[in-house]
């Protein structure tokens, strides 16, 4: 067995054996890789090892040095995270628990009902973090990214929203339904995420990074941590994608039966985020288009079937995948309902 660099320093600190190496995501980029870990002893440990290491937050800490920080501040405040086991910071890794469970991703392709059952612990595990953080939030500041987070949630926002407006009108055009004229709706849409209030959590939320068990929802993946709507958030990591799986369906964990009680966050913008977030989920299927150019070949059917799938069960999504009674959303929403219904 061929182990990583950084094997006998996790050997060292830990005092284990190590008899399994199971590398299990690279980052697409190249900055970080997490191995699966098994011990003589019988205990598992995930390890991540940053390859990036430039300073890239407010007080000049890097990708690791975050991680380290706030998964041990979660753990301190007893919040649905992997307790850290080890850092070394001359090697360039962070080794946590291996949490037993399966990406809300990957559980959500196999059984999308056991998906959308998981929505309420995990909405109250992200409120547990989010208290968490608030609770010592002169201690996380220091390793918020440094983003311009004015721009990032106002300009750089309107941006994305003029993404998912594009998306929608093509989504319309492509099923024959009239928008609504005029900009009230998506005037209203942006409003109700403005008025809304960020956040201190993770800036890398998807539904790869949402753990769930059959006892708890566990968060990953604290590398980059900063000011976000928590409505965006939660829209974000409980709508699975199918990311690792080339005929993977969309499906979305939230549910209205799941929301009620819940009161840490404004539904209307929960609403709107999610509804922003399936618009640009058109855009880009859209974009890339649904069907394969003439001299395709039949190799690649499969390909353009999943895409074409994906889209359907977007444009169904768009019509009828409201959370709450929001009418910036209704009547767009209704607008596609109306010619996607006498398709159904």
């Amino acid at each position: 067995m061929i182990l990583p660099s950084w094997a006998e320093s996790f050997a060292e600190r830990l005092g284990e054996t190590v008899s399994a190496v199971e590398q299990v995501a690279r980052h697409a980029l190249g900055t970080t890789r997490v191995w699966r870990v098994k011990a003589e002893s019988g205990r598992e440990y995930a390890v991540k090892q940053h390859i990036y290491r430039a300073a890239q937050t407010r007080g000049g800490h890097d990708a690791l040095e975050t991680e380290a920080a706030v998964l041990t501040l979660l753990e301190e405040m007893r919040a649905p995270t992997p307790a850290v086991k080890a850092v070394d910071m001359e090697a360039g890794y962070l080794a946590s628990e291996w949490i037993r469970g399966a990406a809300l991703d990957d559980l959500a392709q196999r059984d999308p009902d056991a998906a959308r059952k998981a929505a309420p612990k995990a909405l109250a595990a992200l409120e547990q973090i989010e208290r968490a953080l608030e609770a010592r939030i002169s201690e996380t500041e220091p390793f918020a990214f440094d983003h311009d987070y004015d721009a990032y949630l106002g300009a750089d926002f309107a941006h994305i929203l003029t993404e998912a407006r594009i998306g929608y009108n093509a989504l319309c055009e492509r099923v024959g339904a009239e928008p609504p004229a005029g900009n009230a709706e998506w005037e209203a849409v942006y409003a109700a995420i403005q008025n809304a209030q960020p956040t201190m959590g993770s800036l890398d939320y998807n539904a790869r990074n949402l753990l769930i068990t059959p006892s708890r929802a566990v968060y990953v993946d604290f590398s980059a941590v900063g000011w976000d709507w928590t409505e965006r958030r939660l829209a974000h990591y409980l709508y699975a994608l199918g990311a690792r799986d080339p005929s993977g369906s969309f499906v979305c964990a939230l549910t209205p039966e799941a929301l009620e009680g819940v009161v840490f966050f404004e539904p209307s913008a929960l609403e709107a985020h999610l509804f922003v977030f399936q618009c640009l989920t058109a855009e880009r299927l859209l974009r890339g288009g649904l069907a394969p150019p003439a001299d395709a070949e039949n190799a690649h059917d499969q390909y353009w079937q999943n895409r074409m799938k994906r889209f359907e069960q977007t444009a169904q999504a768009v019509a009828y995948g409201a959370l709450t009674d929001f009418e910036g959303t209704a009547r767009l929403r209704s607008a596609a309902a109306e010619k996607i219904g006498e398709k159904r």
